[in-house]
């Protein structure tokens, strides 16, 4: 089995933050914000476990951004460009991680 195959489950973000630049209801930014945040989390400590410390770096930042309790407030525009550059930086890690194992 490869590793697509066995991680498909790390590819869900990056698909998620992709989808989001379409123009849905508020409550899949609403939710999108919850899953991002779960999944940064633990891309983080993965990330960590493999010793990719910048890319760990980007994944907090990620997780201090989209975090539900305290959200930010930016404009459509900026959102858009932030869930492209989130869902690289999610796929360039899922490509680490699944190298690693």
């Amino acid at each position: 089995m490869n590793n697509l195959s066995k991680n498909w489950y790390l590819y869900v973000p990056a698909i998620l933050l992709f989808i989001a630049v379409l123009n849905l209801p508020y409550g899949y930014y609403e939710m999108l914000r919850v899953v991002i945040t779960i999944f940064a989390i633990f891309f983080a400590f993965k990330l960590n476990t493999i010793k990719q410390n910048g890319l760990m770096i980007v994944m907090i930042a990620i997780i201090v951004l989209f975090n539900p309790i305290s959200p930010m407030h930016l404009d459509k525009g900026s959102w858009m460009l932030l869930d492209i550059i989130s869902a690289i930086v999610f796929l360039v890690s899922s490509s680490k991680i699944s190298e690693k194992e």
